[in-house]
């Protein structure tokens, strides 16, 4: 085999019915200088009969671990790993047959280049375009655009002490930023190749409010970064403000015209000659109730007759 070794890394926990799939993926890779590194994270019976299948395989190194969560069992996959470089893998998502290709190519040619990654899509039962914004630095600083299953050196793993364990939510866009810190370069592949799975019980099922204090503390190990983009932040909520300020102006524009059309419609002769055929066709309603229904004859309490009518 020739070609850098490509260690594809795999976190399992209770995924033992869409582990298959995503094994198939890497063997039916154009690239074939991989290996793959299942971190089993403590799972039940069921995915454990599955992981055990793939023992034997030639090229499939298996960890059995205590339920310790993704960054754990990625950490002790990458560091169980030969390869020089890393590609995460979630155990119910897949990748298209030329991704380990195609970035070992970028990867070899460009020593600068840190993270190599490419366009997205949903199955399952959402389809669909993954539509993230291509990378651009400092704008990462603010949103994440690269997931997880995204290629980066083994060296590079190392040298930043690989994923935050403490972490619950986010543990891969703080290590991306620890890459970028580096000065690493960034590089998304213009194509779709990798596949994520929707529609079943997952911790991306979140709200943005949810995420404020995993923000804040990513703004507190990255100070650097961020501070030094302060800049970039005044001036993007600088034009968040004026774009608001602009929708508001022409919310005032509709409104204004909107009440103008009104008072141009009360003040119409169409309208009044509506409203009073409406006021006649009233009277003539309530007349010809008075008509059909006679008066039910009932004395008052003053002994005068009363009349009431059926509506």
């Amino acid at each position: 085999m020739s070609g850098s070794l490509v260690s594809v890394v795999i976190p399992c926990y209770n995924y033992g019915n869409f582990l298959p799939e995503a094994i198939a993926s890497i063997e039916n890779q154009t690239y074939s200088n991989w290996e793959i590194v299942i971190a089993d994270d403590g799972s039940k019976e069921e995915t454990l009969k599955v992981v055990a299948k793939y023992e034997s395989h030639p090229k499939i190194k298996i960890l059995y671990l205590e339920n310790g969560g993704p960054s754990r069992a990625r950490n002790l996959a990458i560091n169980a790993a030969n390869g020089k470089y890393i590609l995460p893998l979630d155990a119910d998502d897949y990748i298209s047959p030329t991704y380990l290709e195609q970035a070992v190519q970028l990867l070899d040619s460009n020593p600068k280049l840190g993270i190599v990654y490419c366009e997205a899509d949903f199955f399952g039962e959402q389809t669909g375009r993954w539509d993230l914004p291509e990378y651009k630095f400092p704008n990462v600083l603010l949103d994440n655009c690269i997931f997880v299953t995204s290629f980066f050196r083994r060296e590079d793993w190392a040298t930043v002490n690989g994923f935050d364990e403490s972490f619950e939510e986010w543990e891969d866009y703080d290590f991306w930023l620890k890459l970028i810190d580096l000065d690493r370069e960034v590089y998304r592949i213009p194509e779709i190749l990798f596949h994520y799975r929707k529609g079943h019980v997952s911790r991306s099922v979140r709200t943005n409010l949810d995420f404020l204090p995993v923000f804040a503390r990513l703004i507190k190990n990255h100070r650097k970064l961020y501070s030094e983009n302060t800049l970039f932040f005044i001036e993007k909520i600088l034009r968040q403000r004026e774009d608001l300020m602009e929708e508001i102006h022409e919310l005032k524009v509709k409104i204004v015209a909107h009440e103008k059309t009104q008072d141009a419609i009360l003040r119409s002769k169409e309208f009044r000659i509506g409203y009073y055929l409406l006021h006649f066709f009233s009277l003539m309603k309530n007349r010809i109730k008075s008509l059909v229904f006679p008066s039910s004859g009932k004395i008052s309490k003053t002994g005068e007759l009363k009349n009431e009518y059926k509506s």
